[in-house]
């Protein structure tokens, strides 16, 4: 078969697949994961976790570019998913977004401490988790590399 350009091509002739950056949700509430799922579906591909080892296991094998990480988790919080992302050296240019009905002072600057580079705390706007996201990643600052605690 030989393929001849003897028209002019349009978009209906075109296909361009658009790769979206992944992210991964680290949330065992299923509402919350359909919430946050729905509203970054546009932007991102979404990956969900259910547990800290879940998360740490997705860092491993195909890391995303950032990670919404709830700090209430069935088989630990998020506080433990940072301090063994930090000691595995898991990730590193992940960006991490802590989710949590905490946002006191020490709860904010702990994240930081072990690595998380934002903070946001609950409930969540889903209109605006997307343009923070974005944002975050856009900012062109590198991923905090975690700390030693």
């Amino acid at each position: 078969m030989r393929f001849s350009l003897n028209r002019a091509l349009g978009p209906a002739d075109v296909c361009r697949v658009r790769t979206l950056p992944p992210i991964l949700v680290v949330d065992n509430d299923p509402l919350v994961r359909e919430v946050l799922g729905e509203a970054l579906r546009h932007d991102f591909e979404v990956r969900f976790a259910t547990s800290g080892e879940a998360a740490l296991a997705a860092l491993l094998v195909d890391p995303p570019v950032a990670m919404l990480l709830d700090f209430d988790l069935a088989d630990g919080d998020g506080y433990q998913v940072l301090e063994e992302r930090r000691r595995r050296r898991l990730a590193p240019t992940t960006r991490v977004v802590m989710l949590s009905a905490r946002d006191d002072e020490r709860a904010v600057v702990r994240s930081w401490v072990l690595g998380a580079d934002s903070h946001l705390a609950k409930p969540i706007d889903p209109d605006h988790i997307s343009a923070w996201l974005r944002t975050l990643l856009e900012a062109g600052v590198p991923a905090r590399t975690p700390s030693r605690a």
